[in-house]
């Protein structure tokens, strides 16, 4: 597999990890800023090709798949682009900004002889695939979630994308808690109706955009309840609780109790790079890679990255409707 790596932030240190773990050789990397591609591929010790613009290397390079690290409002133009040259993509989430996206994402994917794939790892942790098993046939389901972790004023001034409206799409919500979101649309199902109220408690003169929202979802099996915060202390494990008929479910971390029992799950010590990112991206990459050697499509596509960010959108506008009462 012969892949490249659009963006060169902190992510794609873990990319370049996941794809040589997955037995991958990466040949290209793209970033605007040639400085850091050359510390990059020095740093990562890669005999790869280094571009400024990435249609060049798209169109430069015979590639299996082009990984899309890149801020979050670049995502569309850049996964659509590939896709349209049949070039696999795997995008970092979240797969666009504006709803505007949706169409042209889906049918790029549609027209196109490759797949594109979207970063939700925490979906192959073994502690949430187990909960989505035991709990894929209820009826009911509610639940409730807390994502409260800090992001201070040099987290948004090393990369000047962040913490704007127009550039990272949200704050809080969009970058921090959306995996955990993408968890609860998987153990609740889709919205069915939104409530939703933001604000910004620590950061106000530095971003744009919350560091602190508060949404219920309904849905149709039942719904959940959600607060993600950046302005928290410190760093918390992210906590879960859940209902149905037959259980009750307690998601602290990667501790999981089903009835008040502790549940004894295998799972990978450690992370990579940071808490946060876990070890996901390395069994998603292969899995990603397999899908394509295979000729079997991957699970986590276009439409399921757009329910997720579709979603995002709804809450973030039920918010502002809120504060504009």
């Amino acid at each position: 597999m012969k892949s490249a790596i659009i963006g060169l932030g902190v992510i794609a240190n873990l990319h370049v990890d996941a794809i040589k773990d997955a037995g991958g050789q990466i040949v290209a990397v793209c970033d605007i800023d040639v400085d850091k591609a050359k510390a990059f591929v020095l740093k990562h010790n890669l005999s790869a090709r280094i571009y400024e613009d990435y249609k060049i290397l798209i169109d430069s390079e015979v590639l299996d798949v082009v990984h899309v690290c890149t801020p979050h409002y670049l995502h569309a133009d850049m996964s659509v682009y590939a896709l349209e040259k049949n070039v696999n993509v795997l995008c970092e989430k979240p797969i666009c900004i504006d709803r505007l996206d949706f169409k042209r994402i889906l049918l790029a994917e549609k027209n196109s002889k490759a797949q594109l794939g979207v970063c939700f790892q925490n979906r192959y942790k073994n502690t949430n695939k187990f909960v989505c098993d035991l709990i894929k046939n209820q009826t009911k389901v509610s639940a409730v979630a807390i994502v409260a972790w800090n992001r201070g004023e040099s987290y948004y001034a090393s990369g000047e994308w962040r913490g704007k409206k127009a550039t990272e799409g949200g704050a809080a919500l969009i970058n921090q808690a959306i995996h955990t979101l993408d968890l609860m649309l998987s153990f609740c199902g889709l919205p069915v109706k939104v409530q939703a109220i933001e604000d910004n408690f620590h950061l106000q003169g530095v971003i744009d955009v919350e560091d602190v929202i508060t949404f219920k979802i309904e849905t149709e099996k039942g719904g959940f309840i959600m607060t993600a915060t950046t302005a928290s202390v410190s760093d918390m494990p992210v906590l879960i609780q859940i209902r149905t008929p037959d259980y009750k479910i307690v998601m602290d971390g990667n501790d999981v109790y089903v009835n008040g029992e502790k549940v004894l799950i295998e799972q990978d010590d450690g992370y990579a790079i940071k808490p946060c990112y876990g070890l996901g991206h390395y069994p998603l990459v292969q899995d990603f890679y397999d899908c394509i050697t295979q000729s079997k499509k991957y699970a986590l596509d276009a439409s399921e990255g757009i329910k997720v960010i579709d979603a995002v959108l709804s809450i973030y506008e039920s918010a502002e409707k809120n504060k504009n009462l």
